[in-house]
């Protein structure tokens, strides 16, 4: 469809993105949706990514179970059509070989999320399995060009490629979603966060992670570290899988404290204050988006409380004051180098030797 404007749309949006969107608030499953609507399973995965049409009685079937009038959904259906049409007509839909181009084949065999591929019809057959998209146009849809992976692509200081932040996400959902879970609660979630916070003083993370993990299960957020594949710049992400469900995903990108407990608190900042139909995806560039800055705030007030923040302020810059606030504030070094370099009171070169590195095995 061509706007007033001349300009016209290089994605396309299915109705079942907000189909997925209504069925996260109403704490539905596919499999409970397939049922009530009388329909397969297999028919509403594809609705979802959009292979299959939206006829009118399933609209009055989505009206009924998940608002929305039939006529919104029909028009929805409609204009999906249309702006997929319009961009099959410009040659924008991939073939098989940009498709796996896109993606980081060689870290998805690598890390295990994909099977070992003989062909490049098998690679097709065993990265479609992963996304759980039965096409390649359901896939571009569905992650390609959402709205998360859009946004974090027009960071100023980062370059990614949306195939491989896509690949990140994918298996963190599908961790995520093999959890054993408590149901959200909000605020026992926040509450633990004081919990949480003394972990940063363990060094190691065979340590410190599975704790942190348990701590977060037991209030409704599956959190997972997953190394990022090549072209995947994003230190952590964070959306709700369901109502009664959250993921936290963090890639330990620069391999020190600092930058680890800042995402996470970062990512749980996300959880608590915003929106639970967006999807957040982070990097360490300083944003103007206020979302961003919220949850930089957040972070940082859960890192460092309101009570220290004001010796901190007063503190001496050299490694025996800075220790000894970080005894007091009960939180390792690296993590107050990290937020005096951060406020700019420290250059990004100095004291990083307070900071504890890790290194994948």
């Amino acid at each position: 469809m061509t706007s007033s404007l001349g300009l016209e749309p290089d994605w396309v949006s299915p109705p079942g993105e907000a189909i997925e969107d209504l069925l996260a608030q109403h704490g539905l499953s596919v499999s409970n949706l397939a049922s009530q609507l009388g329909q397969s399973e297999h028919y509403i995965q594809g609705l979802l990514a959009g292979s299959e049409s939206l006829h009118k009685d399933l609209a009055l079937g989505l009206e009924r179970l998940l608002g929305g009038s039939a006529q919104f959904w029909l028009n929805r259906e409609s204009q999906y059509r249309r702006d997929l049409a319009a961009l099959q007509s410009t040659g924008r839909l991939m073939g098989d070989d940009e498709f796996l181009d896109s993606l980081p084949i060689q870290e998805m065999v690598t890390y295990g999320w994909i099977p070992p591929v003989r062909s490049r019809l098998e690679s097709v057959a065993k990265c479609l399995a992963f996304f759980e998209v039965p096409t390649i146009g359901a896939w571009q849809s569905r992650y390609l060009e959402s709205k998360a992976i859009a946004a974090f692509r027009t960071s100023a200081t980062f370059e990614s490629k949306k195939g491989s932040v896509s690949a990140w996400i994918r298996w963190g959902e599908i961790q995520a979603g093999r959890a054993a879970c408590q149901p959200w609660e909000p605020e026992s979630f926040r509450a633990a966060l004081a919990n949480i916070r003394r972990l940063t003083r363990i060094k190691d993370p065979a340590a410190f992670v599975p704790r942190l993990q348990e701590i977060a299960k037991s209030c409704g957020v599956a959190v997972v570290v997953a190394k990022a594949p090549a072209g995947c710049r994003a230190s952590g992400a964070a959306r709700f899988l369901s109502t009664r469900r959250a993921m936290i995903l963090l890639s330990f990108r620069h391999l020190t404290d600092d930058h680890f407990w800042f995402s996470f608190f970062h990512e749980a900042g996300h959880l608590l204050l915003h929106d639970k139909t967006q999807v957040f995806i982070d990097g360490e560039e300083k944003s103007t988006v206020l979302q961003e800055r919220e949850a930089n705030e957040f972070a940082s007030g859960c890192l460092i409380d309101s009570n220290q923040s004001a010796i901190l302020n007063r503190l001496n810059m050299n490694s025996r004051s800075i220790i000894r606030f970080a005894l007091r504030a009960g939180v390792a070094p690296g993590i107050v180098v990290g937020q005096l370099q951060h406020s700019g009171r420290l250059r990004p070169n100095q004291l990083n030797s307070l900071k504890r590195r890790y290194k994948w095995t």
